[in-house]
């Protein structure tokens, strides 16, 4: 199993794009975090995403050659 990550963000789409991010790179969307001051989500990483553009982190990389 990968490890968890908490992130925090005052960003209000966050709850509707953190799980569409972690569908497209592999990342587990775990839901929010209680008992945070600040809103908190929670993802489990995996050892071998599917890799973003380091442009434009919500599209993917384009492909290698």
């Amino acid at each position: 199993m990968g490890t968890v990550v908490h992130l925090s963000t005052s960003d209000p789409i966050a709850p509707i794009d953190l799980p569409v991010w972690c569908r497209m790179t592999g990342h587990e969307y775990l839901g929010t975090v209680a008992g945070t001051e600040v809103p908190t989500y929670a993802v489990r990483v995996v050892a071998a995403p599917t890799a973003t553009d380091p442009a434009n982190p919500w599209r993917r990389a384009a492909p290698q050659d």
